[in-house]
């Protein structure tokens, strides 16, 4: 059996003999399950699978369904999405993503949400045209446009 290597002696110690094992690492043999290397895998093993659900869970927008037309996602630091184009006459709703942070939804020159961490907020577009709109706790990076047509 080949080896990839050996760990170097470290002189006496606690757990030194148990770090001079020699470790073989050939496909299609176990490493056994009571040695460091098996404990030192399974551990990182199951580090990886808590942060793979740190990651899901801290995502901001929960699982990923999609956007109905009339409505933007408001999540930690986003909208979603940031621009939208409707009819004249729609009525757009912005809805606060589970677990957001506190934002607002604040139009330039026009009507602005109060600042919430959950709910919804809509606004009818009864005239065509541009109208962009931000968050004014987090500024410019989060904002987004509607276009009315």
């Amino acid at each position: 059996m080949g080896s990839c290597g050996r760990i170097p002696s470290m002189g006496r110690g606690a757990g030194t003999e148990a770090l001079q094992q020699v470790v073989h690492f050939n496909i299609g043999e176990r490493v056994r399950e009571n040695s460091v290397a098996a404990r030192v895998v399974t551990s990182i093993a199951r580090l990886g699978v808590i942060l793979l659900v740190l990651v899901a869970a801290c995502s901001g927008d929960g699982p990923s369904s999609p956007v109905p037309d009339n409505e933007v996602r408001v999540s930690n630091n986003a909208f979603s999405p940031a621009t939208r184009t409707i009819a004249v006459g729609t009525t757009l709703t912005w809805r606060w993503a589970s677990g957001s942070s506190t934002h607002n939804v604040t139009f330039t020159g026009g009507p602005a949400s109060p600042d919430q961490a959950s709910g919804t907020f809509a606004r009818l577009f009864a005239a065509a045209g541009t109208f962009t709109y931000q968050c004014t706790i987090h500024g410019g990076s989060m904002s987004g446009s509607v276009t009315v047509q």
